[in-house]
């Protein structure tokens, strides 16, 4: 390649799946030539309503570069950060990540080798594929799991379900056992919890889950609150898997940097969550643990002391808020029940102050 000759974008119209499963989103694609006729294509991720504008910008990206002589991914990449002058922003981001994969493409094609091949010194030869099993009509678990064989049957190696749509927190912990149920333990079982607004959602839901081995825990609060995705890595013990809303390497570097966070009250949150070998606590006194260790309630509990707190807290639980206990055990974590939880902490704490 020695110059791009002509750029050529689509977005393509959102519509219903063959199989009526899911609405399948608009796409935009990419596809540049070389003045030697070298096609190479690309895809961006955009958000609804901003496809035209994401367009917009691959083309104003484009012609700032096309004149720049065999021009290479990486060489793109310092222009575009120039262009953007720290500013870089999703919209700027999907469009530069599109031109990238057109020019790795070009390349691939150039040198007459398989992408892997020339970003791996060591490439697979084949890469394990998982299926997405979101739909908007929020399936029942037998709906599914129905829909997770299926799919496994077409070939693929693991299913990603979402186990909070539409779902109290006991029923997202049924969904879970019954789809772990239907694939075996040997099939990776990916949880996407879609960034629950709530951030306890997910540290009270990992420990109901983790008996089914989750291959990973993707998305469990927004991807741009990194303290939180740190604290709950320590926290559960899971892989936390986010970045639909990272873009920049900056951003990837401050998610890795922050893995070492919160390590007290990991910690705290560990002892928090041993039970007693012959002493199994109900589901819904799980719930009112974990809600007191994700709050930081127990924070001025010694660590050395929290089982005995706990014993306590539960033990008022049942004397005096039992109506409570119900609800949880209905999947129902409502404000009154939060307000019947503290009470029954406050209670406790006097025997530890």
């Amino acid at each position: 390649m020695k110059y791009l000759s002509k750029i050529e974008t689509w977005i393509t119209k959102s519509t219903l799946s063959d199989d009526g499963w899911s609405e399948i989103k608009p796409f935009l694609l990419l596809k540049l030539t070389t003045d030697n006729g070298i096609e190479g294509w690309g895809e961006a991720f955009t958000l609804p309503f901003r496809e035209k504008g994401v367009s917009e910008i691959i083309h104003s990206l484009v012609d700032a570069v096309a004149s720049i002589e065999n021009l290479t991914p990486k060489t793109f990449n310092v222009k575009a950060k120039e262009i953007a002058d720290k500013h870089r922003g999703i919209d700027f981001s999907a469009a530069t990540s599109a031109i990238e994969m057109s020019l790795w493409d070009i390349f691939s094609k150039e040198e007459k080798k398989p992408l892997s091949y020339l970003l791996s010194a060591q490439p697979k030869a084949k890469v394990s594929i998982y299926a997405n099993t979101w739909s908007e009509k929020c399936p029942d678990n037998i709906a599914l799991g129905q829909r997770a064989v299926s799919l496994m049957s077409d070939g693929y190696q693991g299913i990603k379900i979402y186990p909070l749509q539409n779902r109290s927190m006991l029923q997202a912990k049924e969904c879970v056992a019954h789809i772990r149920n239907l694939i075996g333990s040997e099939t990776p079982l990916m949880l996407d919890l879609a960034s629950p607004d709530d951030e306890s959602l997910a540290l009270i839901l990992a420990p109901l889950i983790k008996e089914y081995e989750p291959y990973w825990y993707e998305e469990p609060v927004d991807g741009q609150k990194i303290r939180s995705l740190a604290s709950i890595r320590i926290q559960t013990g899971l892989k936390i898997v986010t970045g639909e809303k990272q873009f920049g390497t900056p951003h990837f570097k401050e998610v890795l940097a922050a893995s070492a966070a919160v390590l007290e009250k990991g910690k705290r949150n560990v002892e928090i969550l041993k039970q007693g070998l012959n002493k199994p606590m109900r589901v819904e006194e799980q719930i009112v643990i974990i809600y007191c260790g994700v709050q930081g309630l127990l924070n001025s509990v010694q660590v050395s002391k929290i089982k005995e707190c706990e014993e306590n807290i539960i033990s008022i639980m049942r004397q005096e808020f039992s109506t409570s206990l119900t609800e949880l055990r209905n999947g129902k974590l409502t404000d009154q029940v939060k307000k019947d939880i503290e009470k029954a902490l406050e209670k406790a704490l006097k025997n530890y102050n």
